[in-house]
């Protein structure tokens, strides 16, 4: 049998499953999203030579092709190279990779490195805490392992920090040349959409049932290639909107593809009166439990069906008043920045004076629908409410308004992270030369204070008042929740920076294009 004779034979037997699970409202068994042997066979020969020819040249595959390389140094430069693209773009990891690898070409030059200056080449990365891992577990590897990566997946797991079963399968069989499946969203697309799967993507029975399916699919004598061309047939061609069946490779074995052409087939054959009456003829099939039961797929089966969108949980917003605090001389323009504690969201970075607020939104508001870079979502701050915090951020480093000689709104800002968002309400203050008024003024007490402002901001009278307090100077503050705070405050600095020094420091990228208000 001839090689396109044998996939459209194979075409023509997935059609007719999938005709037979669409009159039945669905219902199928687990066997229905098995790869068949010969199935395999195919699949791994198509998917590598469309590798051969098409795959990506990208920074971090140089050496991929010669065995000499399959060294701790091909496994540093693709663990860099996985983490960096955990969340994000491939376009934007290119640039951020080279530069880092300039900088720190191995992992013992990595090891040697502190967490000021990667914070600075990773700055607009975004997800922070994956910087400050690698990190740390470069100086490990260096320490335990004299510098030598684990091979296998299972070893790389357990051994490195912050290394998951995704990045640890990419380095062993990428770096290594060993057969370690990998799973992530673009094999998740993939494979569900090769096999029909219709389960949440968010439950573990699920999640595992992809690894049994990577693993039975993976090519054992080229798993790296395999896993990498996986990524790229994700990113170019089995894309999340605009696929492109007909480029595909693998588009003769594939059940989302085959369910497509039979759901237009049944569409002309049977009306839906009858096909829902098919159910009542149906006995003895044991349903599958991977996935949703009762998903109507009537008059939408497409391809992007795949996999399948459970809806998402609110995402929880917070807003903040950002204080842009400037002091000039004929020479400088310098800025006021904090740091961030060393745990928790952006961990370890600097930022601009900032307080979370309370914002009062109107009983009534018109829906419509928004754009995630739509900033007409973000609700007016109360006035009031803007100049009694700046008041009170004044008063705590021993100012008051007498010392500002300029003060203008300057907008509102949107920041996207994956589990919240984050509102820019965005101050410019300039100051007057303050180097005699603030020369004595420690860093700790500074830090104190700011925290006293942002414990008083919900304690004022917009908020929902604490059971218990007590008085000091000018200020209510909640014991147990002033205790925790103590806790905190200690690695915590501030700093004045020149302005032409911001684009280049660790700032997070929210805060950077609220600062890109002031013009």
């Amino acid at each position: 049998m001839g090689k396109e004779n044998k996939k459209s034979k194979n075409l023509e037997r997935l059609i007719l499953r999938a005709t037979e699970k669409i009159q039945n409202k669905n219902i199928h068994e687990q066997s229905y999203h098995e790869f068949e042997k010969e199935e395999i066979i195919e699949i791994r020969k198509a998917i590598l030579e469309w590798y051969d020819e098409n795959r990506r040249i990208l920074p971090w595959r140089v050496h991929e092709i010669n065995k000499k390389n399959q060294n701790s140094q091909r496994a540093y430069e693709v663990w860099i190279s996985e983490v960096m693209l955990q969340q994000t773009q491939v376009a934007t990891v290119v640039s951020y990779y080279k530069n880092w690898i300039s900088k720190w070409p191995t992992v013992f030059d990595l090891a040697k490195a502190n967490i000021e200056d990667v914070n600075k080449v990773w700055a607009g990365l975004g997800y922070y805490a994956r910087a400050n891992r690698l990190l740390q577990s470069s100086k490990l590897i260096v320490e335990k392992f004299n510098g030598e990566f684990p091979r296998d997946a299972k070893s790389l797991e357990k051994e490195i920090p912050g290394v998951g079963k995704y990045t640890a399968g990419a380095i062993s069989s990428i770096a290594f040349g060993l057969p370690a499946e990998v799973v992530d969203g673009n094999v998740i697309r993939i494979i569900s959409r090769l096999r029909g799967v219709g389960g949440d993507v968010k439950k573990s029975n699920v999640i595992n049932y992809f690894w049994k399916l990577s693993k039975d699919l993976l090519d054992t004598k080229r798993p790296g290639h395999f896993n990498q061309a996986l990524m790229d047939i994700g990113s170019s061609i089995c894309t999340p909107k605009s696929y492109s069946c007909y480029e595909c490779p693998i588009k003769n074995y594939c059940v989302a593809y085959a369910e497509k052409l039979a759901n237009a087939k049944v569409s002309n054959l049977f009306n839906k009166r009858k096909r829902n009456e098919n159910i009542n003829s149906i006995h003895d099939i044991e349903e599958c439990d991977i996935c949703i039961p009762n998903i109507n797929f009537y008059n939408e089966y497409d391809v992007s069906s795949y996999p399948i969108k459970v809806k998402k949980e609110a995402v929880k917003q917070e807003y903040y008043l950002v204080m842009l605090f400037e002091m000039t001389d004929i020479n400088s323009s310098q800025f006021l920045i904090s740091k961030r504690p060393n745990k928790g969201l952006l961990a370890g970075l600097w930022e601009f004076p900032n307080v979370l607020i309370k914002i009062k939104k109107p009983k009534t508001i018109k829906s419509k629908k928004k754009n995630d870079n739509d900033e007409d979502d973000i609700l007016d701050i109360d006035m009031k409410t803007k100049h009694r915090t700046i008041e009170s951020y004044l008063k705590k480093i021993n100012l008051d308004f007498n010392n500002v000689i300029e003060q203008r709104y300057l907008g509102k800002t949107k920041h996207i992270f994956s589990h919240i968002h984050h509102y820019y309400y965005v101050e410019y203050i300039k100051l007057d030369k303050l180097e005699k008024k603030m020369k004595n003024f420690k860093d700790e007490e500074y830090i104190e204070a700011i925290q006293k402002i942002k414990k008083e901001s919900i304690d004022n009278e917009d908020y929902e008042k604490p059971s218990k307090k007590i008085k000091t100077e000018n200020t209510h503050i909640n014991i147990k929740k002033e205790n925790n705070m103590k806790k905190s405050i200690t690695d915590l600095n501030i700093k004045w920076i020149q302005k032409n020094e911001i684009s280049k420091s660790a700032i997070p990228t929210g805060m950077k294009r609220a600062f890109s208000l002031l013009k």
